[in-house]
């Protein structure tokens, strides 16, 4: 028991720490004796369930889906040409064959590696957009309710009932933005350099 005792505070204390330990103490208002709140926040649940994530998502997956349709059927062919080559015996004319289906192979795989590439882009601006409308969402909660920082519910322990602002945040999420129309567009170059 002591064991968990001490890892609590241990874990409070580097909590207060990470959002400004000194903040909480220098924010309370000694005169009215009400202490600063910190806010709790789940954003997957609002990723997953807000109009503007399941939008997002949706177009996503149709994007995906619409690549599959597209090359799925020339994949598997250029696979099969691939293996019926290969059990043939050796020849001069067989190392031809399978010279001419290795360039039409690097061909195909670049032009899907284009389109991912296209989807990832356009997946990265919608995160962009999201991550800003949720953040000003989130920010004028936390001044009408005079708190000092938000913590991600899956970084919380255990809370006070009534400090949780998941449905308020998605409600005002879903009355500001619901949609936003995904573009393919091409990853910044400084994230296609972390990715290699």
């Amino acid at each position: 028991m002591k064991v968990s005792v001490s890892v609590s505070c241990i874990a409070f204390a580097a909590t207060m720490v990470a959002i400004g330990g000194s903040a909480f103490a220098q924010n309370a208002a000694p005169s009215t004796g009400v202490r600063p709140s910190i806010l709790v926040i789940d954003r997957q649940l609002i990723a997953r369930e807000s109009k503007l994530g399941q939008d997002i998502h949706r177009q996503i997956e149709t994007y995906a889906d619409k690549l599959r349709a597209d090359f799925g059927a020339q994949g598997e062919q250029l696979q099969s040409e691939m293996q019926a080559l290969q059990q043939q015996p050796a020849s001069p004319d067989r190392e031809k064959k399978m010279q001419a289906l290795q360039v039409k192979e690097a061909d195909f795989r670049q032009k899907v590696q284009a389109r991912q590439s296209l989807i990832q882009g356009g997946e990265m601006a919608a995160q962009q957009r999201y991550n800003a409308e949720l953040t000003s969402v989130v920010n004028a909660i936390m001044q009408q309710r005079d708190a000092f920082a938000v913590l991600d519910k899956s970084t919380v322990f255990t809370s006070v009932n009534g400090i949780d602002i998941t449905q308020v945040a998605m409600q005002r999420l879903d009355r500001k933005i619901s949609t936003f129309k995904v573009p393919l567009v091409n990853p910044p170059a400084e994230s296609m350099i972390q990715m290699q």
